[in-house]
């Protein structure tokens, strides 16, 4: 589960409880996390949106030698509209 302020995802395998709105970030390149599995995800949440960057995983840490700033300022933008939206 990772949560901060009125913002939450918990995942039980391929199930998404969430009572609030969730946005999702993937890496098409991330040997964690295959294209299976976000299609799992985006097949059990379909109303929210999902995203899928071409880089790999950790492309929004800064501090990798996978960050991608493309990526990670696209998933930026997209996350503070979607914080906007929904948190005012």
């Amino acid at each position: 589960m990772y949560s901060r302020s009125r913002c939450i995802v918990i995942m039980i395998g391929s199930k998404l409880l969430s009572p609030v709105p969730v946005m999702f970030h993937f890496a098409a390149e991330d040997a964690h996390i295959s294209q299976d599995d976000v299609a799992l995800v985006q097949k059990a949440q379909p109303e929210s949106p999902l995203f899928v960057y071409p880089a790999d995983h950790g492309f929004n840490c800064n501090h990798r030698a996978t960050f991608d700033e493309a990526s990670a300022e696209s998933a930026l933008d997209r996350t503070l509209e979607f914080f906007n939206e929904h948190l005012g």
